[in-house]
């Protein structure tokens, strides 16, 4: 499996206090809502 670079930034990593450099946690993507136009 290959991840192109953009993919890989859009990836919700938040990093932990303690080394957060490999400790991190992956953070779900906010819903987004589509608003519908009559």
């Amino acid at each position: 499996m290959k991840v192109t670079d953009a993919e890989l930034a859009a990836v919700r990593l938040e990093r932990a206090d303690f080394h957060g450099d490999w400790n991190y946690t992956i953070a779900p993507r906010p819903h987004v809502i589509a608003q519908v136009i009559p």
